[in-house]
């Protein structure tokens, strides 16, 4: 009953990242160990598919060595392998350093000791940890991971390291700011790039807090980003566009505006004459 239901959460998760899932993964490899653990460490592999900057869906291949748990002053020694399906909430606390907490099922799917943990048992973890940015495509994981099982082994605690790499686009949230065609970027008269040249010539990316800026995309890889302001820049018009990093997303900026009536002047161009999707932001 356990497998089928174990199962039927994991086609689930599989079709909500079919239809809502976006193009930013990551895979890593993990060192575990069991508080109840004497040894070697166990290893862990993890592929997780971010659907925007606040939320993810992760699994997990986990593999321990011998645990071994005391109870009425019995000893009772087991491996396992376990497979994990959880939600991952993410808060960045600084551009380098984010916050993690998942929450899940685990299905074992082998156990050398059945009186240890039984085979095809379903049960909860909590995940705390703390991601640490190494650059934009490598991150450094740390934590602590709690599974509340049943059989002898029980609530037990495994401490994890590991390393991740990061690899496709940010969410649909975001990347829906930067469908930008070629026929748009070409219909753009390169007489129009004088409305920004002036703007240019009495702004040029001041960081002053009261000025605008057109955002035009937002993205996690910053070489992502300037993949796209490349393509922009066929253009005279987006010579002066930027990619500025700013709260953990490497965003095309355009120069800044005095005030919000001229940045909303060319975001209206923009958006109604040349199909291009844009946000106004105050910096």
């Amino acid at each position: 009953m356990h497998k089928y239901l174990f199962t039927s959460l994991l086609i689930s998760l599989l079709l909500i990242c079919k239809a809502y899932g976006q193009n930013l993964h990551s895979v890593g490899a993990y060192s575990t160990l069991n508080t109840q653990q004497k040894g070697t460490p166990g290893i862990a592999l993890k592929y997780q598919w971010q659907y925007n900057p606040s939320f993810a869906l992760e699994g997990l291949l986990i593999n321990t060595n011998t645990i071994n748990t005391n109870t009425h002053s019995n000893t009772t020694s087991g491996k396992q392998s376990l497979l994990s399906i959880g939600a991952v909430f993410i808060k960045e606390y600084s551009p380098k350093l984010s916050i993690k907490f998942s929450s899940g099922a685990s299905y074992v799917l082998k156990s050398s000791n059945d009186l240890f943990s039984e085979k095809s048992s379903v049960s909860p973890y909590l995940t705390l940890a703390l991601e640490y940015k190494i650059n934009q495509n490598l991150h450094l994981e740390a934590g602590q991971t709690s599974y509340f099982q049943k059989q002898v082994i029980g609530s037990n605690h495994s401490f994890f390291l590991g390393l991740n790499y990061l690899f496709g686009t940010t969410a649909s949230s975001i990347k829906a700011h930067t469908r930008i065609s070629k026929r748009s970027i070409d219909n753009i008269p390169t007489s129009s790039a004088s409305v920004v040249s002036s703007a240019i010539n009495n702004q040029s990316f001041k960081q002053d807090k009261h000025s605008w800026v057109i955002q035009l995309g937002a993205f996690t890889i910053e070489s992502n980003a300037e993949n796209v302001l490349q393509n922009l820049q066929v253009n005279p018009y987006f010579t002066h566009y930027k990619v500025v990093l700013a709260s953990g997303l490497y965003r095309i900026y355009s120069p800044s505006f005095n005030s919000y009536i001229e940045a909303q002047h060319i975001s209206t161009d923009l958006k109604h004459n040349h199909n291009i999707s844009n946000l106004i932001k105050q910096r």
